[in-house]
């Protein structure tokens, strides 16, 4: 998964808080996207293939983030 300031096209793609887990903290970045007249983009990839599902993230979610539920199913989310 990714976040980008704008269109991927745009290729402003932003690093997870850390490297333990894959959270976004979202203020500064929506201020950047406003700041820039264009909103945050979250995209997952699917494995081994070209799919992608790209969701524009509303500009009062204050967290995104990717991990994996009780039964290793990959759960992505913005809140």
């Amino acid at each position: 998964a990714s976040l980008f300031v704008g269109p991927p096209k745009d290729l402003v793609d932003l690093m997870p808080d850390n490297d333990q887990e894959t959270v976004w903290t979202l203020p500064d970045y929506q201020d950047e996207a406003k700041e820039h007249k264009t909103s945050l983009h979250f995209i997952c990839r699917y494995k081994n293939t070209k799919q992608t599902v790209e969701l524009i993230v509303p500009a009062t979610a204050q967290k995104c983030s990717v991990a994996y539920d009780k039964n290793s199913k990959l759960i992505a989310a913005c809140q």
